[in-house]
């Protein structure tokens, strides 16, 4: 079985080859716009690509399949950055997020994740109680970053950001 350095090494070559400045470390291809690091990806040791930076999905398999004929690759979903949340206000007016920290965790979260998949992760990571009802947390992942809130209340409990 080709290892996931290997496959690295032939994604990073081709996108090179490609006039997209690439370099390979390890398992991990960094694709550069100028001397900024815009898209990142890990090789998994099953052979699927995990998105490590803020690009949709879609685009970065577009580059993959683009630029690296990488056809066999799948992507496997990206890395989230978890962050808690000191949150002001009350169910009547509103709540509003005062401060983001970060806790220093990444997640993986499949590319076509339901909100139970999402839910799930953060009880086994710890994040959630895992006694929780599935229908007191609501998940919003209307744009690039992913809200968890209590259901009942709309209060904000995390947010996940690309990593």
């Amino acid at each position: 079985m080709i290892r996931p350095e290997e496959i690295a090494q032939v994604v990073a070559d081709t996108l090179q080859e490609a006039s997209l400045k690439t370099e390979a470390q390890g398992d991990e291809i960094i694709v550069y716009e100028g001397n900024r690091p815009t898209l990142r990806f890990t090789i998994k040791e099953d052979g699927s690509v995990l998105i490590n930076h803020e690009k949709e999905a879609g685009e970065a398999e577009w580059i993959l399949k683009k630029y690296a004929r990488a056809e066999h690759l799948k992507i496997s979903g990206k890395l989230y950055g978890i962050h808690s949340l000191d949150v002001w206000g009350n169910e009547e007016d509103g709540f509003e997020v005062n401060e983001i920290y970060s806790k220093d965790q990444d997640l993986e979260i499949p590319t076509q994740a339901t909100n139970s998949e999402i839910i799930r992760i953060l009880k086994e990571e710890g994040f959630i109680n895992k006694t929780a009802k599935n229908e007191n947390i609501e998940i919003d992942d209307s744009g690039d970053e992913i809200w968890i809130n209590d259901a009942r209340t709309g209060e904000p409990i995390y947010n996940l950001k690309p990593s």
